[in-house]
């Protein structure tokens, strides 16, 4: 399903993965444009169980998901802080099991900048699948993510949070197989 809100409580919360698109997409990069342009396509494939969540222009979706994920309780940590900023500085997937109003610490909170996607993708039709594949627990995506930060050494996972100017993924509460 896809939805082009404003605000989070037009959204519904029965999705068992909402897959938000963040920050400024508007450059024409492969990922960017498959996003953009394939958005209607993405979210039929996705099915009734997941949602691609894309904000209108007179959105506060990005502060909103700020304000969800500032009342879990990451003790000494600074998540907050860097998902405030990621938007501005990473702007990419954010990832999450749950309605956002739902979330505990406990639930997954994932983040690909699209430059990640961009490096590990150049094919849509292999991204659309591996996104499909995902909402099923096939781990597909995180594997290949996961091989290229290897590689390239960028990666902010767990809670204690150190992140560089060249962050490849972010997440918490999600172990890889």
């Amino acid at each position: 399903m896809g939805y082009s809100i404003t605000s989070l409580k037009n959204l519904p919360k029965h999705l068992e993965y909402y897959f938000f698109l963040i920050g400024d997409y508007d450059n024409r990069t492969f990922i960017n444009d498959f996003f953009r342009q394939e958005f209607n396509i993405i979210a039929s494939r996705l099915g009734e169980d997941a949602g691609i969540i894309q904000q209108t222009r007179k959105s506060r979706i990005e502060e909103e998901l700020s304000e969800a994920i500032k009342k879990l309780p990451f003790k000494g940590t600074n998540v907050s802080n860097f998902l405030d900023s990621v938007a501005v500085q990473y702007p990419g997937l954010l990832i999450l099991k749950k309605h956002p109003d739902d979330l505990t610490d406990k639930d997954t909170i994932i983040h690909i900048p699209f430059a990640t996607l961009n490096k590990v993708y150049s094919d849509s039709e292999e991204l659309l699948i591996d996104l499909v594949k995902f909402t099923k627990g096939d781990q597909q995506l995180m594997d290949k993510i996961n091989v290229y930060i290897k590689k390239s050494k960028k990666v902010v996972s767990g809670l204690s949070i150190g992140f560089g100017i060249n962050v490849g993924l972010f997440t918490i509460n999600f172990q890889p197989k």
